[in-house]
């Protein structure tokens, strides 16, 4: 499985306060992992936004259309998770990884496919700028009682 998790220091230090004030922070969780999906399928929308734009595969180049986006069996298989501790999204499709990350792939391991990352984290794991900031207000919002 190929997700991007809300699970940074600072989120943390929120929760810690959400914990304290004794809320309830489904709904704010809710809302953060269906922005995290929101900024998988704009990569999709845009070939790549945040952290790069991807390479063209060689069937955009050959044929045309977009890149991840053949069947979009990937495009269509992200889903939001979320608990009253937990955000996620991602793709439970067994691909996923080597499309995220890059690699070697395919009969007898002679295709290298670059990354083309869709999950809006940067190589050290860090949320799109903006994405973490909504996720930080909307915690925040839940902690003060002005967002449920």
């Amino acid at each position: 499985m190929v997700r991007a998790e809300v699970d940074i220091r600072e989120v943390l230090e929120l929760l810690t306060e959400v914990d304290r004030a004794g809320r309830n922070a489904t709904p704010a969780m809710r809302d953060i992992a269906q922005r995290l999906r929101s900024d998988i399928l704009l990569n999709f929308r845009t070939g790549g936004s945040f952290p790069e734009k991807w390479s063209p595969s060689e069937r955009v180049k050959e044929e045309g259309g977009q890149t991840l986006v053949d069947k979009a069996t990937l495009r269509n298989s992200q889903h939001a998770d979320w608990s009253a501790t937990e955000a996620a999204a991602g793709t439970d499709v067994v691909y996923g990884g080597i499309h995220q990350f890059g690699g070697v792939c395919g009969r007898n391991y002679a295709t290298t496919l670059p990354a083309r990352p869709f999950l809006p984290i940067d190589a050290s794991g860090n949320l799109r700028p903006g994405t973490a900031r909504f996720a930080a207000d909307r915690l925040l919002d839940n902690i003060i009682g002005g967002a449920t």
